[in-house]
């Protein structure tokens, strides 16, 4: 029989009640039953050992009712840094709480990280196995990489004084296996298993061996890892993950029923559509706010355009549609419309409200005829109109000067005529001119070859035949042509 079980037959404290609820933790419990705000069958508890009965005792808080159910939650986040790992932080810091969705039951961590560690976190509303998790009895492994500043090689003397134990103010911490994973630069990565969970204690031990730490991540804890999950992202367990962790706790009864949704979800500041860059580490208090604000903003306008559509309103958006029986053309509209209204052509014979016929509808307020309009103003005619201010004719205007005439006018001085010009000086005629020296022809030249600057001679090897085209003189037998040097 399951915990659970028991707890509806015998009864459970009223604190572990509102705890198991999701309304608050036990302590916060204690606090609203000493105020008063806790009513038990309508009558007010103050006591704290109060018991009621799950499903039979009505419980309310604030006189709003209280349900039990027997469903509980578990929860894989992987955690951002620089957010607390608590439900209520007094220094108004960021809390893991704040960053899940709002939709979510109850729910609290199992253990701790620190404000500036990221990775693996368990969060559960079952408080037994929150309880057993956390027991150093149990010694649940939780597996870490840390990135320390510094080379921290195998076999040097400062990791064998790591895996053989540090002193530290609050006893011997001991890791359970450690091993370097890969180098970068002057850092280095190392993987530490842990069975205990303290304050602090892998910062602590490293800042004893001088190698401080720059990053911290948690990678696993017990059978849980952080295969296949975002920074930022979160998922339910499955069953048969819950019953490995109720198998390494031991006798913890039947496992309960499970609350368990498929598929992995983000917390807020870390969805796909806020992510435009990667972020690392978790939003302030004064970005949640404006993101909620945002939030509302956008429904509250969706909201609004929803309501402006015809079926908030209540009207059949479908009415509006154009039947599929429809004219195709304007001019049948009159034919489409006086036979859908057409009494005859109903086949339920209800009365249907039609629009008033043309006989009793009410005269149109029609506009004054033409005889009865009032006169309108009209211009005077042509015969009232005042003469309109002519220019003086011509006989009244004074004449205008005019340009001498060409009798009147002065000759005009004429250039002399061809026969008074004076003779132009010509240029000797063909016939007065001096014979030009002419060149002798080529058939009257000399056949000596002279120098510039006379007429070329032709070469003595060029005949002419008895039609003046030129041939060479062929060589007499046995003389050979000069040769000429190649240039």
């Amino acid at each position: 029989m399951s915990n659970d079980k028991k707890n509806a037959d015998e009864g459970i404290r009223i604190q572990k009640f509102l705890s198991l609820a999701g309304i608050a933790s036990r302590r916060h419990a204690e606090e609203l039953i000493a105020q008063g705000r806790v009513k038990v069958s309508g009558r007010v508890v103050t006591e704290m050992g109060t018991h009621v009965i799950p499903g039979k005792s009505r419980v309310e808080v604030d006189n709003k009712p209280v349900f039990y159910s027997e469903e509980r939650n578990y929860i894989l986040f992987h955690k951002p840094a620089e957010c607390i790992t608590t439900l209520d932080d007094p220094e108004h810091r960021t809390t893991v709480i704040d960053l899940l969705p709002d939709s979510l039951p109850r729910v609290f961590p199992v253990g701790r990280l620190d404000w500036d560690t990221e990775g693996l976190l368990l969060l559960t509303n079952d408080g037994d196995l929150a309880y057993r998790l956390t027991h150093p009895a149990v010694k649940i492994p939780r597996v870490y990489h840390v990135k320390i500043r510094g080379e921290l090689k195998d076999n040097s003397p400062e990791l064998k004084k790591l895996q053989n134990g540090i002193d530290l103010e609050d006893g011997l911490a001991k890791p359970d296996r450690v091993a370097v994973i890969r180098f970068t630069g002057n850092n280095t990565w190392l993987e530490i298993e842990l069975h205990i969970g303290r304050n602090r204690i892998i910062r602590r031990m490293m800042d004893a061996l001088g190698f401080p730490v720059m990053k911290l991540r948690r990678v696993a804890f017990g059978n849980l890892t952080l295969d296949g999950l975002a920074l930022g992202a979160f998922r339910d367990l499955t069953e048969g993950e819950v019953a490995e962790l109720y198998a390494m706790c031991g006798d913890l009864g039947s496992i309960p029923t499970i609350r368990s949704r498929s598929g992995v979800r983000f917390a807020k500041g870390f969805t796909p559509k806020e992510r435009t860059m990667k972020r690392q580490v978790a939003p302030t208090l004064e970005e949640l706010e404006r993101r909620n604000a945002k939030k509302k903003s956008d429904s509250s306008r969706k909201a609004h355009k929803d309501s402006r559509r015809p079926e908030a309103a209540g009207i059949d958006s479908r009415r509006n549609r154009q039947p599929e029986n429809a004219p195709r053309f304007a001019h049948d509209t009159r034919r489409s419309f006086n036979a859908s209204w057409d009494m005859e052509e109903r086949n339920d014979g209800k009365e249907r409200k039609s629009f008033p016929r043309d006989e009793d509808k009410r005269e149109k307020k029609s506009f004054p005829r033409d005889e009865d309009r009032r006169e309108r103003k009209s211009f005077p005619r042509n015969e009232d109109r005042r003469e309109k201010k002519s220019f003086p004719r011509d006989e009244g205007r004074k004449e205008k000067k005019s340009f001498p005439r060409d009798e009147d006018r002065r000759e005009k001085k004429s250039f002399p005529r061809d026969e008074d010009r004076r003779e132009r000086k010509s240029f000797p005629r063909d016939e007065d001119r001096r014979e030009r020296k002419s060149f002798p022809r080529r058939d009257d030249r000399n056949d000596s070859r002279d120098s510039r600057p006379g007429p070329r001679h032709e070469h003595k090897s060029i005949v002419r035949d008895e039609h003046g085209f030129e041939k060479k003189r062929p060589f007499a037998k046995g003389v050979k042509p000069k040769s000429r040097p190649h240039s």
